[in-house]
């Protein structure tokens, strides 16, 4: 991952169903660049729940939803990489459903974290668009 200083310490920033896309060590690079470069205000982040990938009738058991994807998360999973980072980077960190409590609801992961008080200080003024 590249830092692009462009980027640096915007408001908000939305990681979409991206991550699961991520080779491992491009993932720590990934890391890096938005939480510790980049470091925005506040981050969503989603990601599928492999958990769910058992509701899916014509997904084979063991398999990933999309053939690109390098690894799919458990909520366990999840949780423990989302609370490592934020901790590494001094973030805050919240567990949110993705979507009303339906039978689609558990499809994805998500989080918000938001940078720490100290931080929220010295962050400029809303707004910023670049």
């Amino acid at each position: 991952m590249y830092r692009d200083e462009r980027l640096a310490d915007c408001d908000a920033a939305a990681v979409v169903e991206v991550i699961e896309h991520l080779d491992p060590p491009r993932l720590a690079a990934f890391e890096r660049a938005r939480f510790g470069c980049a470091r925005p205000g506040t981050v969503v982040l989603t990601t599928p729940n492999r958990e769910y990938n058992g509701k899916w009738e014509t997904l084979p058991a063991g398999r990933f939803r999309h053939r690109d994807h390098r690894f799919e998360w458990t909520r366990a999973e999840f949780h423990d990489w989302a609370t490592r980072i934020a901790a590494r980077f001094s973030y805050t960190v919240r567990f949110l459903p993705s979507a009303p409590r339906t039978r689609w609801s558990a499809r994805r992961l998500s989080w918000r974290c938001s940078a720490s008080e100290k931080r929220a200080k010295n962050r400029p003024q809303p707004g910023r668009v670049f």
